[in-house]
């Protein structure tokens, strides 16, 4: 994405010289001269330009084939589709003049790639599975108890996946729609670690103008491996999200977002009920080189049973910079409260959790495996708790890629 913000951004002011708010009626040049500077522009390796140029010409004339053919070509130069369509969306956000332009290709990169596959694997080492509590006994109002595993942390690696499917229907300009199937798994060599799940989602963008937003609906099953005799972890989800950018500027956005779900947990009824959460986010490119990003995250949990319901609060700020040519590193750093509404059982008081995470990251540009680069995620964490059974450190890393087709 980086190499395209750069190439957008040196090819910007060339590219304004196509106004999407002139008429082609008004220009000297006929639709089949304008295609072949599209074509020009293209072959000299000039995407972007060749991008508004022809954009124009499709949206002007819709009919004319060599027009859309030239485009299609064009876009396919640009790389991956999934990239390609992370810099048109971006595109119509930072440039309000081409933007018509700028929506009629990725309308076009719809229609000629209306089912789009991605694949994200990972290598998930830790220094704690299953997060065990760091404590030994958990002192009630009635007695003194062992915790599984308690003070016992064992390390061990994990393999996650995220397998998706996706449907686009863009039939108007700025408007589009996403049915999107999805699988995610993880396996550790800890039965109760592993699950699947099965999700679909049907998600309305509206890609128009500086500030996106989108509205989804999603439903999902889990299946968790557990052992023979144990209560199952089984549930189903629906929900909704919706988010909304507001572009400060070229470089600075403030994201807001929201989500609201129910799961109905199979074999553990107290745990059933909704789940809210809000998000509030800014981001701002410091240079060519350098992206600031903070966020803050409200969630609120209403489980049946009282006391596992609760109110959370997160804050984190991170950062990412291009290091050379070949790599990119990124930390953050995030902290979070998480109070709960009534008694814990056998005892005289709510529970009550402060959390703690520092994440440091890097990603390989130039290596590209399956048309991803391999990042390397790493992250401190700790969870104080005022009961025992929910207090644990660990140090979690994770080396994964991304695939899109």
């Amino acid at each position: 994405m980086a190499v395209f913000v750069r190439l957008f951004v040196n090819c910007l002011g060339i590219a304004m010289l196509v106004s999407a708010q002139a008429t082609w009626a008004e220009q000297s040049r006929s639709i089949a001269q304008w295609t072949a500077i599209g074509a020009d522009l293209s072959a000299q390796g000039h995407g972007v330009q060749a991008v508004v140029v022809l954009g124009n010409v499709v949206h002007a004339a819709p009919k004319y084939s060599p027009a859309r053919t030239t485009l299609d070509r064009t876009l396919d130069a640009l790389g991956p589709v999934a990239r390609s369509d992370i810099f048109l969306r971006s595109a119509i956000r930072r440039d309000p003049q081409n933007a018509v332009a700028f929506q009629t290709a990725l309308l076009r990169l719809d229609q000629i790639h209306p089912w789009r596959f991605s694949a994200q694997v990972g290598l998930l080492p830790t220094t704690n599975l299953g997060h065990s509590a760091s404590a030994k006994y958990f002192v009630t109002d009635i007695g003194v108890f062992d915790i599984s595993d308690g003070a016992q942390k064992k390390s061990g690696v994990g393999f996650a996946f995220g397998l998706h499917v996706d449907r686009y229907f863009h039939s108007t300009l700025g408007n589009r729609i996403r049915l999107r199937g999805s699988l995610f798994g993880n396996w550790y060599s800890v039965r109760r670690l592993r699950f699947l799940e099965p999700l679909m989602s049907l998600q309305y963008q509206a890609l128009s103008g500086s500030n996106p937003w989108q509205v989804g609906l999603h439903a999902g099953y889990g299946f968790y491996d557990d052992p023979p005799g144990e209560t199952s972890q089984d549930f189903t989800l629906v929900g909704t999200d919706a988010q909304k950018t507001f572009s400060l500027s070229n470089d600075r956005t403030i994201t807001l977002s929201g989500s609201a779900q129910y799961r109905d947990y199979k074999e553990q009824p107290t745990l059933t009920g909704p789940d809210f959460s809000s998000g509030l986010s800014y981001g701002s490119r410091l240079s060519q080189k350098v992206y600031l990003r903070a966020n803050v995250q409200l969630e609120r949990s209403v489980p049946r049973a009282g006391y596992q319901r609760f109110s959370r609060l997160e804050l984190s700020v991170g950062a990412t910079r291009r290091l050379g040519d070949t790599l990119t590193g990124g930390v953050s750093l995030s902290g979070g409260m998480r109070i709960y509404d009534e008694d814990f059982p056998f005892l005289n008081y709510a529970r009550r959790d402060h959390d703690a995470a520092l994440t440091f990251s890097l990603k390989f540009d130039k290596l590209s495996v399956f048309h991803s680069a391999p990042q390397l995620n790493c992250t401190a964490r700790r969870n104080d708790s005022n009961v025992a059974l929910y207090s644990y450190h660990s140090f979690d890393c994770g080396l994964q890629l991304v695939s899109r087709f």
